[in-house]
Formats: C-alpha cells, sequence, structure tokens
C-alpha cells in the first residue's frame, strides 16, 4: 500500500490563508470597537387613528342601521367598514355605537371613483371633530372592513389585525 505524499505548500498557502482571514476579523473588530453607537435611536411612530377634519360636514337625522346614516344629503353607507345584521345583538351594539360616534353632524370623504362598488352612497364616515368611524367600529370588533379598494383599505385592514390579537 502507498503511503499518501505529503503537500507541504498546500498546508502553507491553507495556514496563510487561515492567518489573513484571523487578521482580518480582528481588524474589524477593533475598528467595531471604537465606534460611537448612538445612546438614542429614533423611532418612527405612525398615527393611530386616520383622522381628517377637512371633509364636507353633515347634519345627521338618524342612524337607520349599523351601516347606514340618514343625513341633511340622504342614506350614507359606511364604505370603509361594515356590519352584518347577524347575529342581531352584535348588530344593535354596532348600531348603538354608529349612534354614538356619529351624534348630530358627521364629516363624509367620497369613495374613490374607480370602486366596485357601483352605487354612490357609500362614503368613509368622521366624526365631527375628525376621527374616523369607520376604523372605530373596526377597531372594536363591531364591523368588518371592506377589503376590495378604496384609498384606505390597507390602514383598516391593518386595523382588523391589531384588533383581532
Amino acid at each position: 500500500m502507498k503511503s499518501p505524499e505529503f503537500n507541504s505548500s498546500r498546508l502553507n498557502i491553507r495556514f496563510l490563508l487561515s492567518l489573513i482571514t484571523l487578521a482580518t476579523v480582528i481588524l474589524v473588530m477593533t475598528a467595531c470597537a471604537h465606534r460611537e453607537i448612538p445612546a438614542t435611536v429614533a423611532i418612527t411612530v405612525s398615527p393611530e387613528t386616520l383622522d381628517c377634519d377637512d371633509y364636507e360636514l353633515v347634519e345627521v337625522i338618524e342612524v337607520i342601521d349599523a351601516n347606514t346614516v340618514l343625513t341633511s344629503n340622504g342614506d350614507i353607507q359606511l364604505y370603509g367598514a361594515f356590519s352584518l345584521k347577524q347575529p342581531s345583538d352584535c348588530a344593535s351594539q354596532a348600531e348603538d355605537r354608529l349612534r354614538s360616534l356619529a351624534d348630530d353632524q358627521i364629516r363624509v370623504q367620497p369613495f374613490p371613483t374607480d370602486s366596485v362598488r357601483r352605487d354612490d352612497d357609500h362614503y368613509y364616515l368622521f366624526t365631527e371633530d375628525g376621527q374616523s368611524i369607520d376604523q372605530k367600529l373596526i377597531e372594536e370588533g363591531l364591523a368588518l372592513t371592506w377589503d376590495q379598494d378604496g384609498q384606505h383599505f390597507g390602514w383598516f385592514l391593518f386595523k382588523d389585525a391589531k384588533a383581532k390579537e
């Protein structure tokens, strides 16, 4: 049986590469050790609510159901959220909450013109001081999110996911 030949040049190259790698790691670690790390890190916080206080203000005549408000402009339905009629106790809670949020006046934002919905009585609803009624109902588990389209549907899906946590 023939014994394997010892190749010292291969060993020397591997040893040299290992030394270069080790020296590089030590150099990098030393350079990073002297670097100053800031005591505080800036964190960007997204807003917690979808607010808008510059949309048209309309008078609320009555809340018809958990999805519909009769206003001085006619019947207006929620665009970003909707409540189911069953179970009836949940629909009743959603209607009561909509009534308390709508109060005497609401702000309305028209839905996008390229919507899959073809009726024009859907709006995003805001309280008189500009807080999203759709968002409140979703966050409180009283409404589902309309997830087909709309300029705020991503925001409402996010809030819906947070509420489910």
